[in-house]
């Protein structure tokens, strides 16, 4: 998050940018909430972001190695299946309900996170649908620069298993 919300701040207005040197410089070390997140990459020194790029840099060589065995990592692509949207503007006060207990709405950000972090290609793909009706799928992760491989894989699983079918309400 330090470093996505690091490059989204230059398209900030100064305004914008100054209400978050603000709110940076009142955090406490242990806010770890959505505000928080925001204002600390937004107003990251290029010391922090080059440590934070250097720990970016050691997991793309590690996800060289994990990619010399195997063409593709299957994950979630998201902590649920799909759910109804919160549109609050206050985005701290979203959650969702997950395995029986309510959790920070952006917790959803870290499957999509973990290839996006290290540059690496990220295909999602339908599963089918929960009991609920709900679409469900999983995120077909590839090494660097094999964009193909995760979309093929796709392709291939939707000939196996069925594509994507619309949840009754959507079609």
């Amino acid at each position: 998050m330090l470093l996505l919300r690091a490059a989204t701040a230059s398209r900030m207005s100064d305004q914008d940018f100054a209400a978050q040197q603000v709110i940076a410089a009142t955090l406490g070390a242990d806010d770890t909430t959505s505000r928080a997140a925001v204002a600390r990459g937004a107003t990251l020194h290029h010391r922090g972001w080059g440590s934070a790029n250097e720990a970016r840099t050691a997991l793309r060589y590690a996800w060289r190695g994990f990619f010399e065995r195997f063409d593709v990592l299957l994950t979630p692509v998201a902590a649920t299946a799909a759910f109804v949207h919160d549109h609050n503007p206050d985005r701290d006060s979203r959650v969702i309900p997950v395995n029986g207990a309510l959790r920070p709405y952006q917790d959803q950000m870290f499957w999509s996170g973990l290839p996006s972090l290290s540059y690496l290609p990220a295909t999602a793909a339908p599963l089918g649908l929960t009991a609920a009706g709900l679409p469900v799928g999983c995120q077909i992760i590839g090494a660097e620069g094999e964009d193909p491989t995760t979309i093929e894989f796709a392709r291939l699983l939707a000939g196996e298993i069925g594509g994507f079918v619309a949840p009754p309400g959507y079609g």
